[in-house]
């Protein structure tokens, strides 16, 4: 390689400071330090697996409040229905309560006008 790419070789060269075979002790850390992260892993393992439990509830949670919400709601729907249905019945039987005090002040204008004929028609006989 060029020097003037890479620069100078890095020195002391690796063989020079580190031994071919390392001591007991060095696999002795290597072990300490493997477990250690075996032991961070599994906390975050349990950690993960109670927020996934915790997010199974909240769903099941929400599921259920949903759910609640829906029944609640096709009940208010049910109850203004029915009141309306009843408006409109308690409107029809207005509606045709006044349809028959109409009737009935239709009959007694004619019975009236009956009788007002009768009496014109009396009063032009007197007077031939």
């Amino acid at each position: 390689r060029p020097a003037d790419l890479s620069g100078d070789p890095a020195k002391p060269l690796g063989s020079e400071t580190c031994p071919p075979v390392y001591p007991a002790s060095a696999h002795e850390h290597a072990k300490a330090i493997l477990h250690a992260a075996d032991g961070i892993r599994s906390e975050f393992h349990l950690k993960d697996s109670r927020v996934a439990a915790d997010m199974q509830a909240a769903e099941a949670n929400a599921q259920k409040a949903q759910a609640e919400y829906r029944a609640a709601w096709k009940e208010e729907v049910k109850a203004a229905e029915a009141a309306a249905a009843e408006a409109e019945a308690e409107a029809k039987k207005l509606q045709d309560t006044a349809k028959t005090k109409a009737r009935d002040a239709r009959h007694a204008i004619d019975g009236l006008r009956l009788i007002d004929g009768d009496e014109a028609q009396r009063e032009q006989r007197g007077q031939r």
